[in-house]
């Protein structure tokens, strides 16, 4: 198996993994009942990977496989929650050890 091979399967994997805590994620938000509906940007490259909707506010969601978030991506996220209005709120979901999540909310929802 050559080099590339070898990078393309890996690089595989890693979007295999992400795109499995991303649904995780997302069956995690449809669980309560005030949620009315949960959609998946998949493919987006994107800033945010999952946008639910409750009835009081509208929830932005990063996700991360490994919680590091590179500095483009900071500031990406930075002018995107300067830019939202006051009811969404944003977090970072993350593995903070290989089965445990974390949360941080980023921008708290004024409702």
């Amino acid at each position: 198996m050559t080099t590339y091979e070898k990078n393309a399967e890996r690089g595989y994997l890693n979007k295999r993994n992400g795109d499995a805590f991303e649904f995780k994620v997302m069956r995690g938000q449809k669980k309560p009942r005030n949620t009315l509906f949960s959609i998946r940007s998949a493919g987006s490259h994107g800033v945010i990977d999952i946008v639910t909707m409750k009835k009081d506010r509208v929830i932005c969601i990063a996700c991360k496989n490994n919680g590091y978030i590179s500095p483009k991506e900071r500031n990406d996220i930075a002018k995107f929650i300067d830019a939202s209005p006051d009811f969404v709120q944003v977090e970072l979901h993350y593995y903070k050890t290989p089965r445990k999540m974390a949360r941080v909310i980023l921008k708290k929802a004024i409702i």
